[in-house]
């Protein structure tokens, strides 16, 4: 199945607010969490329509607007592919605890390019089986299949 992962904080309110009308499913990734208020900066999860779902691209109109986003292919459920992704929202260094953007595509075209071992436990487990980014309509794509190769036992 595809999802499409959202920022508020970049593309706007307005737009997670349309975003939210098309797809009929949704989850904040900040949902059960500390920030769990934090609306206007949350990361969203949509499980795509049924037409995006063959293409794995989203509706023109749709993507047009975005300014990013990635687009994450799982065989997970949307619920329990943001369970998955909730762990990795928080990075603690030195005894203080900050975001770990990893759906801010920028973050993972850093982490795609350093092959951080990390995006292998975020996008190529069996949890999930890649994804697409795409940041001010520079794609970044991060196969299942070049993620597998990196990994053992999947």
């Amino acid at each position: 199945m595809n999802y499409l992962l959202a920022d508020t904080a970049v593309n706007g309110e307005y737009m997670i607010h349309m975003l939210k009308q098309q797809f009929t499913a949704c989850r904040s990734l900040f949902e059960g969490t500390a920030d769990e208020g934090l609306d206007a900066v949350a990361p969203y999860l949509f499980h795509m329509p049924p037409d995006a779902q063959n293409s794995g691209q989203l509706p023109e109109e749709i993507r047009a607007q975005l300014f990013s986003y990635v687009i994450i292919d799982s065989l997970l459920t949307l619920e329990d592919l943001a369970r998955h992704l909730g762990k990795f929202i928080y990075k603690v260094e030195n005894g203080r605890t900050y975001y770990f953007r990893f759906w801010d595509p920028a973050v993972l075209k850093v982490m795609n390019e350093r092959n951080d071992p990390l995006m292998m436990e975020i996008f190529g487990s069996k949890e999930t089986t890649g994804c697409m980014a795409v940041h001010n309509n520079i794609e970044i794509r991060v196969k299942a299949d070049k993620l597998l190769e990196k990994s053992s036992g999947l």
